[in-house]
């Protein structure tokens, strides 16, 4: 079985070597994200983890959920972020639940997807209690790509997304290649996408704004929300989603079983 994440190093080193020819020094990998033992850091926000048999649940996955967002919010003034930093993370302390945001809708996101009944039909989100959604998290393979692997602080423009978009489009292709999702969950995302990646797995249809899909490849492209959206709660975020992938579902129940 081949372990995704050494694929997508190899593919890495390329990467930043070009990176670094177009002065972009602060390349950030992600991936897998590791699901191994906990890392408890006493000065961390949240504890990180080690890696574990993510490849092995990702090869083995019913459905493979891809989160694509736009860059890594570096903790530093410099935009400096350790290379493991994304695949590490956990987004909350050990014994402790989900608390950011952007991981809190994630989560949600998630579970939702992943747990479609025999009737198309999501999880209510008030059935979605904090030790549920956290635990799922923490055990559930699920791949998180950022379309600009140059880190960056709190925000970054249109203009900059796009740039480097541009520059790197081929290896952002390839890296969604290798990881292979049934999934595509375009966090704030989606014009980026359809602008710069759409070839990646044309041609496209379009069901609502929302879902567009592959028939003969089976696969789907969510355009959602930024995780850290804040200016609707955390409610809307998740059911707007399952609502619509549900009407997607009823009109395409073939798309609900992803036995590989």
């Amino acid at each position: 079985m081949e372990n995704y994440n050494e694929k997508l190093d190899i593919l890495f080193k390329e990467w930043k070597e070009k990176s670094k020819e177009n002065g972009h020094d602060k390349f950030c990998p992600d991936g897998l994200m590791y699901k191994g033992e906990t890392i408890l850091e006493e000065w961390n926000v949240w504890d990180l983890k080690n890696p574990g048999n993510e490849s092995e649940l990702w090869h083995n996955a019913k459905k493979r959920i891809l989160f694509l967002c736009k860059d890594l919010n570096s903790k530093e003034e410099d935009g400096s972020a350790s290379t493991d930093e994304i695949r590490h993370r956990n987004g909350h302390k050990k014994g402790e639940n989900l608390k950011a945001r952007f991981y809190r809708n994630m989560a949600y996101w998630l579970y939702g997807l992943c747990n479609i009944d025999k009737n198309g039909i999501a999880p209510k989100f008030e059935t979605l209690t904090d030790e549920k959604i956290t635990d799922f998290f923490d055990k559930t393979p699920f791949a998180y790509v950022n379309c600009k692997k140059e880190a960056g602080l709190e925000s970054v423009s249109d203009t900059e997304l796009r740039h480097h978009i541009g520059l790197y489009k081929d290896f952002i292709n390839k890296e969604i290649e290798i990881l292979n999702p049934d999934i595509i969950v375009c966090g704030g995302t989606r014009r980026f996408f359809f602008d710069n990646n759409n070839n990646i797995y044309e041609p496209l249809e379009k069901f609502s704004e929302w879902i567009y899909f592959n028939q003969e490849q089976k696969k789907v492209v969510i355009a959602s929300y930024h995780p850290s959206a804040w200016n609707i709660s955390e409610e809307e975020i998740y059911t707007n989603m399952m609502i619509e992938y549900e009407r997607f579902l009823k009109k395409h129940p073939n798309f609900q079983n992803y036995e590989k």
